[in-house]
């Protein structure tokens, strides 16, 4: 028997040949980084470390969005994404098994719109070590328009005109806050068919009260709102007629666009 020091530590072998063998093997399993330097054969166990490069100030995030981060790891794999929408209290799977390359393109319009959100980052090297969450150092904002999926409807329950407990149905693409910007409850404009065009007041518990305003006698194809004089105002289609500007007194308020008006 020989006795063989490799990193300072003694084995017991019966042939040189065999020291050649054991050399051999553990350098044929380091270049597929699954072995350390020592004789045992111990795999690789350190853990990438990835750090967050975008998403730390505060973005506000619109459509398309590059999220970038960088990886301490000599050999990295994947990465899996998170999201969170109430400053990392709770994370929701946006992406798994990334490659990681740096950078995800994300389109921000997968999560809902909200004012407290976060990004994290996991990062997997080839041998299966996961590293820690690197995280937004703080909230950033995500803001997409909803899209109308269809026509507004109006639904007449009674049969007997616009009053209360008829309902007013609108479909969005995401979940939406009825609010305005100012606080105030979000109200509706109703362009009407052969009769005047009416307002509509929120009551915030889901019912609207007739404000008492009409707004013309012709038949109004489409609705929208804007602003010549300092504050909101309302321009309506007209069929068959000329267009109207509707000029705001100084109450103002923030109107649901409503682009057609239909009974059932």
């Amino acid at each position: 028997m020989r006795q063989a020091k490799t990193n300072g530590r003694a084995i017991q072998v019966a042939d040189a040949n065999i020291i050649k063998n054991i050399a051999l093997s553990c350098a044929m399993l380091a270049a597929l980084s699954a072995c350390s330097s020592d004789i045992g054969g111990n795999e690789d166990r350190t853990k990438p470390v990835a750090t967050l490069t975008s998403l730390n100030n505060g973005e506000e995030v619109i459509g398309n969005y590059t999220v970038t981060w960088q990886t301490d790891e000599t050999n990295p794999s994947t990465v899996d994404i998170y999201t969170s929408n109430d400053s990392a209290l709770t994370w929701s799977l946006l992406e798994i098994d990334h490659p990681d390359t740096g950078s995800f393109d994300w389109d921000s319009n997968s999560i809902d719109d909200c004012r407290t959100c976060r990004i994290r980052i996991i990062p997997k090297d080839v041998v299966g070590n996961i590293g820690e969450a690197a995280d937004s150092n703080t909230d950033f904002i995500v803001n997409n328009i909803p899209n109308l999926l269809n026509i507004a409807l109006f639904y007449d329950i009674d049969n007997d005109g616009i009053n209360a407990g008829d309902k007013i149905i609108v479909q969005f693409d995401k979940d939406v806050e009825t609010f305005t910007s100012n606080g105030n409850d979000l109200d509706i404009i109703s362009g009407n068919e052969d009769s005047a065009d009416k307002i509509w007041l929120n009551n915030s518990n889901g019912l609207f009260t007739d404000s008492g305003q009409s707004l013309g006698i012709d038949s109004t194809f489409a609705i929208t709102t804007g602003d010549v004089d300092g504050d909101l105002d309302i321009i309506a289609g007209i069929k068959g007629g000329s267009d109207k500007l509707w000029l705001n007194n100084g109450a103002a308020f923030l109107p649901l666009l409503i682009k057609y008006f239909l009974t059932t």
